[in-house]
């Protein structure tokens, strides 16, 4: 074939639209078996003794895997599906999972990170989940561009809210921190720490991040013993897929947990306005990975306060993830709204990353 007919060749085919069929109803695959059968037939004349398969690949570009979607920009889709604040006189939004499902998630869940997707994916569909993959588009850290990761979200649920409530796991299986796993307990209470925590997740090249799929009072029910908190808030009550998901990542040894929350100054004045307020989940209590980053906040300009340095307010005492991090790390982070707030504005975002660079 001419060169410049081979040209032409490959330039129609760069050209082929991506989506199934184009306008005249000729489908992507019909089109390249009409190529394909042209190149057979232009190798024919060219070789009279056969077929020279790879005459026919030089003729051609590669055909290329479709580009997984960017994790940044898919957040704000799934920030929306998370079940709202529970409304008074409505059907109960969030299901609460039994134990059987907390035990076939998790199980799913450890398959996933240990590889073994074709038995996770079998699992997560019997509880509605599918895993998606996404990658990192490097809009917080550059390095970090085309990072692939698996999300493992509900499926089936186009615009709608998260049927369940129960959340989406991240998971990055080339982590440059694999033992580092970040939370977001309340991403709609705590406003903006799940772009926040996703935001650490990306700059730190972190193992997983765990958002969940329901506001913390989505549930009517309350937590025996504690009216102020309802059963889908996964920071104070076991029985959550977030705690299950937690249970799984602190299997390897030496994971440190960072779970992001913030506060109200308003309602808590003895926090005294501090911009960030660390604790390993104890207010008379400290540990080394917590003062390593007081002090590297602190470096980066930040207000800080050290539960078990002279401060017992906003310290995570309560939590439960806390008691099942050991032997690892345990971190609790409250933000006041100086750091939270005010998302678009560019200042902001440049905190969050200072931040997010202090925790390595």
């Amino acid at each position: 074939m001419p060169t410049r007919e081979r040209e032409e060749s490959a330039g129609a085919f760069r050209s082929w639209p991506s989506s199934a069929s184009d306008a005249s109803g000729v489908s992507r695959r019909q089109f390249l078996g009409i190529i394909s059968l042209g190149a057979v037939a232009a190798c024919q004349e060219e070789h009279e003794e056969g077929i020279d398969l790879g005459s026919i690949l030089d003729r051609f570009p590669s055909l290329e895997a479709p580009k997984p979607p960017s994790l940044h920009e898919q957040w704000p889709r799934m920030k929306e599906r998370i079940i709202r604040k529970h409304t008074r006189g409505q059907p109960e939004a969030y299901d609460i999972p039994d134990a059987e499902q907390m035990w076939l998630f998790k199980n799913a869940t450890r398959r996933m990170m240990e590889g073994d997707l074709e038995r996770a994916k079998e699992e997560f569909a019997l509880l509605g989940y599918a895993i998606t993959p996404m990658e990192d588009d490097g809009s917080w850290a550059p390095e970090r561009k085309g990072t692939p990761y698996l999300v493992l979200q509900e499926e089936g649920l186009e615009g709608e809210f998260n049927a369940k409530g129960w959340g989406t796991f991240i998971f990055s299986p080339q982590a440059v921190r694999p033992e580092l796993a970040l939370q977001a307990p309340h991403p709609l209470f705590d406003i903006n720490t799940g772009e926040i925590s996703l935001a650490v997740f990306s700059i730190q090249g972190a193992g997983s991040l765990y958002i969940p799929g329901a506001h913390r009072r989505a549930s009517s029910k309350k937590i025996p013993g504690t009216p102020k908190y309802t059963l889908a808030d996964m920071s104070h009550f076991e029985q959550t897929m977030g705690h299950a998901v937690h249970q799984v990542v602190t299997e390897r040894p030496g994971t440190i947990v960072l779970q992001v929350h913030g506060y109200n100054p308003d309602e808590h004045k003895r926090a005294k306005r501090k911009e960030v307020i660390i604790s390993s989940g104890n207010d008379d209590a400290r540990t080394s990975q917590q003062d390593r980053w007081a002090d590297r906040l602190r470096k980066e300009g930040f207000d800080v306060a050290v539960c078990g340095e002279n401060f017992r307010t906003l310290c995570g005492t309560d939590s439960k993830q806390k008691n099942f991090s050991l032997p690892g790390d345990f971190i609790h982070l409250e933000l006041s709204p100086a750091i939270r707030n005010n998302r678009k504005n560019p200042e902001t975002r440049e905190k969050w990353k200072r931040l997010a660079q202090a925790l390595d």
